[in-house]
């Protein structure tokens, strides 16, 4: 089978990916919708109840904050998968097309990172990932990622820089476009690798 027959089922697998995390956002969204209705009735039961306490009312802004929270975390976690099926892609895409995996001092690695493919396959495939439509938002994705597992999820030095954010403040996840960052993570990476079908 010839590079560009692997790379177009490659881009399959990709779609069938793309579309469990379509599914696990879309059940985030329901969730979402569901306990903002579950809210919005215990409200308006209180607001009904002539006798309602400060306790009851105080249970109530306990939830509010406590689903907050939850919703926060929730959509923090759509960009761990959808990173690592980009990860996963270029890995792929780096053996497809017989690039050796190394690390950016050119020493092998049983552990690359992106940063490492994207450097090789910028390098071995003539290809500018700036170039590529949709990069920005793959950019996006990978900072949120990273400031979700290392920095507690505020915003990082790069994300404020690369973002024109202040860093330091907390992220909200849940007002991020997941939608859009993942049709254009998908968009990216296909777009990459019919780039790269034209270099094999």
């Amino acid at each position: 089978m010839n590079c560009s027959r692997k790379i177009v089922i490659l881009c399959e697998i990709l779609k069938a990916e793309i579309e469990y995390i379509e599914r696990f956002f879309k059940g985030i969204n329901e969730w979402n919708e569901s306990v903002v209705e579950k809210l919005d009735v215990w409200e308006s039961d209180l607001e009904k109840k002539d006798d309602a306490s400060e306790y009851d009312r105080e249970a109530l802004g306990d939830e509010h904050y406590m689903v907050s929270k939850t919703r926060r975390v929730a959509y923090a976690t759509v960009g761990i998968p959808l990173f690592a099926v980009i990860e996963s892609f270029l890995r792929s895409l780096c053996v497809i097309i017989g690039i050796k995996i190394v690390n950016k001092e050119g020493n092998p690695t049983d552990r690359p990172n992106y940063g490492d493919f994207r450097s090789l396959i910028e390098k071995n495939a003539r290809i500018k990932f700036d170039d590529i439509p949709c990069f920005e938002s793959v950019d996006r994705t990978r900072i949120l990622c990273n400031c979700l597992k290392h920095s507690n999820g505020v915003v990082s030095e790069e994300f404020a820089k690369n973002f024109s954010l202040i860093e330091g403040d907390e992220i909200r996840y849940e007002k991020e476009d997941w939608k859009k960052l993942i049709e254009d993570c998908s968009t990216f990476v296909t777009s990459l690798a019919e780039k790269i079908q034209n270099h094999v």
